[in-house]
């Protein structure tokens, strides 16, 4: 009587030939490490872990403590959000990785700076438009998300502050 093999069985007969090269362990390696980084630094920063619980990871990285270091740096400087809280990733900069968040915090502080005139340039521009039309007084409030420009604008400013924290991280 034939024997029934289980699935895995039947995988494990068909790729039992199959190895992976040296340069494929490599990158999955990386790969899983990647994952591993960006997971604690979404974690952290949501409020799901304990600051503690990064650290330990990272502590326990042995041999790849450098990769996931340099990992961390790009994990880190994508969930930096201009519009948002960054204490989070400014805490992981300077408590796991010892590097100072203040090039990062400056960069923000440009990017506020160099938003907030934009604001004001384009508010003074509406009100002068609305006021050419004919509509004033103290309740006319300019609704700058309105236009696509302004949102271009920011979204410009955005990517140049994203070049710039990559500057900073030297990735």
């Amino acid at each position: 009587m034939a024997e029934i093999k289980s699935t895995l069985d039947l995988i494990m007969e068909k790729t039992q030939h199959m190895t992976l090269s040296e340069e494929e362990k490599h990158s999955l390696r990386t790969q899983e490490l990647e994952r591993k980084a960006r997971g604690l630094v979404q974690q952290y920063c949501a409020k799901r872990i304990p600051l503690k619980d990064v650290r330990t990871e990272f502590d326990t990285a042995g041999n790849s403590r450098k990769t996931l270091s340099e990992l961390l740096i790009r994990a880190i400087v994508d969930v930096i959000d201009p519009d948002a809280d960054n204490a989070g990733a400014f805490t992981l900069l300077s408590e796991i990785l010892e590097l100072d968040p203040a090039p990062y915090a400056a960069a923000l502080a440009v990017w506020r700076s160099r938003r907030d005139e934009y604001l004001d340039a384009a508010s003074a521009t509406c009100r002068a438009d609305l006021s050419a039309a004919g509509i004033s007084g103290t309740a006319v409030v300019p609704n700058l998300a309105a236009g696509d420009t302004l949102n271009t604008l920011c979204d410009g400013l955005r990517e140049d502050f994203r070049h710039a924290a990559a500057l900073i991280a030297d990735i």
